[in-house]
């Protein structure tokens, strides 16, 4: 048993690895084109754990409409920058997406954004646009790790 024990000149800061954080965060789904109107975010759950300068981030994310976004899907608002650019990430569900294939749907980080994908066999992935999803209930959720800046 130990009692009265003090640290002294314990490192605190966020490249030590000895802080942790919780919260929540708000993801949006975008396109990368031309701005549009924001979509119609039915709801969303995003939560993010941080220890030192590794962030682990999940999000649940549903809505109805893109609004008038062109360009590739992206879902923007992650709660830290990364480190680098094009860390994976698992897609853990996804519900009315018309792929233009039926291939996995794939992501990345990059900044303080999330871009998707679809998976080919053989060569780069191919950007996902957002005309892929419908303008009905489409559904999503991901969980990805990665290093802060």
């Amino acid at each position: 048993t130990v009692s009265g024990a003090t640290v002294e000149n314990a490192p605190a800061d966020a490249d030590s690895g000895l802080t942790y954080e919780e919260g929540t965060w708000t993801p949006t789904f975008a396109g990368d084109g031309s701005v549009g109107s924001s979509a119609t975010v039915q709801r969303h759950t995003a939560t993010y754990t941080k220890i030192g300068r590794q962030v682990t981030v999940s999000c649940y994310i549903s809505w109805t409409d893109q609004g008038s976004y062109s360009g590739n899907t992206t879902i923007t608002g992650l709660p830290f920058t990364c480190l680098s650019t094009l860390h994976g990430i698992y897609i853990a569900y996804m519900e009315e997406i018309d792929f233009t294939t039926s291939r996995q749907l794939i992501g990345y980080v990059s900044g303080s954004n999330v871009a998707l994908f679809e998976a080919v066999d053989d060569g780069l992935p191919i950007a996902l646009p957002i005309s892929a999803f419908d303008d009905a209930a489409n559904y999503f959720s991901f969980t990805a790790t990665y290093q802060t800046v």
